[in-house]
């Protein structure tokens, strides 16, 4: 690599000796024994964010249910993929009984092809998701980065239902067009369906959460006068009604 960049005479000489030795095989390329004096700890991982959302997901009276911790392929989709087995659930029952919640992390990518504007791969996964569940009512999605800050954006992520792409549809907006350009921020924060945390400081991968409700509430994001925020782990406008709407449905007859 140095010798096709013309740096190999750029860096120091010790570094380029050991570099050489390397090559010539008179010294090991990597480490592989263990260093006494270094040691690793893993404090946080996706798995441990999957638990975490399950077990709020069953404090709210939801049953949860971890699809995958390593999710991965083209954000839009599998933005299509999870929204299918939400209408799955849904209408017919299977593969899990409603209410329930859907819970994977991994990361997705995004193939950029054309014009691209201003996204990431969770906003791209909700967008896409969103076209799938129109109609669907009694349903909603969050895909989100974990570290608060998805692809080049101040979004975390985005929060769609069966409203979403509805309200883009009355503005006369194409979500294709946007996924086509790869615009899903500015898609999203038309429908009211952005997720604002701020920097959470942990980053463990991606995580979507996808809830199916028994009965549709009575408010969903369509009413919402602004995108979603977060402050200190907490929703705060529209959080309560959100939280006060997700119980109700769930506790209702």
């Amino acid at each position: 690599m140095l010798r096709n960049y013309s740096i190999i005479n750029d860096v120091p000489e010790s570094v380029r000796k050991y570099i050489e030795t390397g090559l010539r095989n008179e010294v090991e390329e990597t480490l592989k024994k263990d260093l006494p004096n270094v040691h690793n700890f893993m404090i946080g991982s996706g798995a441990q964010a999957c638990e975490a959302a399950a077990e709020e997901a069953f404090n709210l009276g939801l049953k949860p249910h971890i699809l995958t911790t390593t999710l991965e392929g083209e954000a839009k989709d599998a933005g299509i993929v999870i929204a299918s087995v939400m209408e799955e659930v849904r209408r017919r029952g299977r593969p899990f009984e409603s209410p329930t919640a859907m819970i994977a992390c991994g990361e997705t990518t995004v193939t950029i092809r054309g014009e691209s504007r201003l996204g990431g791969p969770n906003q791209e996964l909700a967008l896409s998701a969103s076209r799938k569940l129109k109609g669907l009512r009694g349903v909603a999605l969050l895909a989100v980065d974990t570290d608060g800050t998805d692809g080049p954006t101040d979004a975390a992520g985005g929060v769609v239902d069966s409203y979403s792409a509805e309200v883009l549809e009355e503005k006369g907006l194409d979500i294709d067009y946007f996924l086509q350009n790869h615009d899903s921020y500015e898609a999203l924060r038309k429908a009211n369906a952005l997720l604002i945390t701020g920097p959470t400081r942990t980053n463990v991968n991606s995580l979507v959460v996808a809830v199916i409700l028994k009965h549709e509430p009575v408010d969903m994001v369509r009413h919402y006068p602004s995108s979603l925020y977060l402050h200190e782990g907490s929703l705060v406008k529209p959080a309560g009604s959100l939280k006060q709407t997700l119980q109700s449905s769930i506790n209702s007859p």
